[in-house]
């Protein structure tokens, strides 16, 4: 397989990442399958990897809004009020039902966060930061320096934005991708 960007053999590895997140921590995937490239830095992660990823970020986002107090959560018919609609057309919504408003489902029932519903409203997006940024504390895992990209491509920017996360002296260094 070739690099996207350089052309270079990409090289298969195996190990743990550390994906970052705009609403959590920078969480591990655990026996992470990607390609690297030694040339320009860039990674691409395979389709397992890409679930692994998304259901991990998925279960600690849950873990983060159930530990959120039931005061800030409104049901079904308050929800549809604030973003004046119909239930239905809020349970049929797509991008609700795809996370981008923040619930519990408590007895069958689904709770909405009401800081989610008003950015929703506003936005359209009713994600939000749900933890401060802190690196985890591992001594056996893979940094990327570089926001992971789904297209295995990284722009200029983000790769200036992430640099400067970690002290002084790296672990051992395969490209822009760390390994211990």
């Amino acid at each position: 397989m070739r690099c996207y960007n350089c052309g270079d053999t990409l090289l298969e590895r195996a190990g743990s990442l550390q994906i970052p997140s705009d609403t959590i921590n920078n969480y591990i995937v655990d026996n992470a399958t990607y390609f690297a490239c030694p040339s320009c830095n860039d990674i691409i992660l395979t389709d397992e990897t890409w679930r692994k990823a998304d259901e991990k970020e998925n279960q600690i986002i849950q873990q983060y809004v159930g530990n959120m107090p039931i005061s800030e959560f409104v049901g079904a018919s308050n929800a549809a009020s604030i973003l004046e609609m119909s239930r239905q057309a809020l349970h049929k919504h797509r991008r609700i039902s795809r996370g981008f408003i923040y619930s519990v489902k408590l007895d069958g029932k689904i709770f909405y966060n009401l800081k989610s519903l008003s950015l929703f409203k506003k936005i359209g997006d009713g994600r939000f930061t749900l933890a401060n940024k802190k690196q985890p504390t591992a001594k056996e895992y893979v940094l990327i320096t570089r926001p992971v990209s789904r297209h295995g491509r990284f722009t200029e920017q983000e790769g200036k934005e992430s640099l400067g996360t970690w002290q002084q002296s790296p672990p051992k260094k395969y490209g822009q991708i760390y390994a211990t």
